[in-house]
């Protein structure tokens, strides 16, 4: 391939002859489609930090032996039926489920459910102050901001649970709510 031949495929913003044929005619370079993934591209980056409606939480279960060593660990991810709660009556499904390990399916008990929740308030700083602090609230304690920025809640009981909340919140934080659940072997 010439240079005149490489010329037609390359754009010229300078003299708009990218046709190469030196008449600077080289017509008009359609560029909006460009403009149209850069728009899209900004706006799916936004929604980012835009609160919406948690759908769907994360389980992890950790089985223990009979001397409390960890067995194995299971993650996986439920959707909800309704946004933002879950019902006793669906963690409970899953943690049956999930009593038989695959493995020798063996039963295992249940010991206990902590709910991980991870909450930053309405002001856009804290987002920011987070995120910058590398997950420490930068109080000099040395932990990771549970009184500003979440909690945990243990319930040994699932029978006295009857459903669980979430406040909508900004989606790049969705899948660090999260239920660690606690099977031993008996």
């Amino acid at each position: 391939m010439n240079n005149d031949e490489i010329y037609k495929y390359l754009y010229d913003d300078y003299d708009g002859d990218w046709d190469g044929d030196g008449d600077g005619d080289g017509g008009e370079l359609d560029t909006q489609w460009i403009d149209e993934i850069e728009t899209q591209l900004i706006c799916d980056d936004y929604r980012q930090f835009i609160k919406t409606d948690i759908t769907s939480v994360s389980f992890e279960f950790i089985y223990l032996g009979l001397s409390k060593e960890i067995v194995n660990i299971d993650r996986c991810v439920l959707p909800l039926i309704k946004p933002n709660m879950i019902t006793q009556n669906e963690i409970f499904q899953l943690i049956q489920k999930k009593q038989r390990l695959a493995v020798g399916r063996k039963y295992y008990n249940f010991m206990s459910l902590c709910f991980y929740h991870f909450y930053i308030n309405d002001d856009p700083k804290s987002v920011s102050q987070y995120l910058y602090s590398g997950g420490d609230d930068g109080d000099g304690d040395g932990d990771d901001g549970d009184d500003d920025s979440g909690n945990i809640t243990e319930y040994t009981n699932i029978l006295s649970i009857e459903t669980i909340y979430f406040q909508p919140m900004i989606r790049m934080f969705h899948d660090i709510n999260c239920f660690t659940v606690v099977l031993f072997d008996d």
